[in-house]
């Protein structure tokens, strides 16, 4: 059994081996409770957010992860025959911790390297790197071949939060479509033969793409 905290060092550390990228900061480390949540003035309306605060020594983060995420990731141990579960029967509840550790790193990464990132940036990335990780836990155990339906189930028929505006939605969408036309690729290229060696790779060489770069690269497959 996992606490919360072995799970986030998990997902980190699985994003950072996906990326081959190491970060200098610990997500598990920026922890933010409900009621901190709250005292910086925001309301826990969806199971992660990532807090950005600008101070005058650059940016201050804090992540809020829901509690009720890991009640229901209690019983899974990741490394151990139960992991597959995080991209099966868990994955609605392991999806919401990648993409607020994957919007952790990569929003500490941006400002390490004083780049602006967009919000639909930030959101296409989350929708790539929960696709990813949960496609290694079927890869590492011979069920490659269910990460197609996987990529169906993250990016087809998807419904929002029933709190988010116009100008939200329209961004989460296009997140969706940019992130999921970009996964079929994947899955089409590489997945059926089994192929990680290069699936890893497109997903390194995409994630190194910046701002317009980006947009106009995941254009191309949505």
């Amino acid at each position: 059994m996992a606490s919360p905290i072995e799970l986030i060092d998990h997902v980190q550390g699985q994003l950072e081996a996906i990326h081959d990228r190491a970060s200098p900061y610990r997500a598990r480390e920026f922890l933010l409770d409900r009621r901190l949540l709250e005292r910086l003035g925001r309301r826990a309306l969806a199971p992660e957010e990532l807090v950005i605060v600008e101070g005058e020594e650059g940016l201050d983060l804090g992540l809020y992860l829901a509690p009720e995420l890991f009640q229901e990731l209690r019983r899974v141990q990741p490394s151990g025959v139960s992991g597959a579960s995080l991209a099966e029967e868990r994955l609605f509840a392991f999806a919401p911790v990648v993409e607020g550790v994957s919007h952790f790193l990569y929003v500490a990464e941006a400002a390490g390297r004083e780049r602006p990132v967009s919000q639909l940036e930030l959101e296409i990335q989350g929708e790539l790197d929960k696709f990813a990780a949960a496609s290694l836990h079927l890869w590492g155990r011979g069920l490659h071949r269910s990460v197609q339906r996987l990529c169906d189930r993250l990016f087809r028929g998807v419904s929002y939060l029933p709190h988010l505006g116009p100008d939200e939605r329209r961004r989460y969408r296009a997140a969706n479509e940019l992130a999921g036309g970009f996964a079929r690729h994947l899955c089409d290229r590489f997945v059926a033969e089994g192929r990680l060696d290069l699936f890893l790779r497109e997903l390194r060489e995409a994630y190194r793409l910046w701002a317009g770069d980006k947009l106009d690269y995941l254009g191309r497959f949505a």
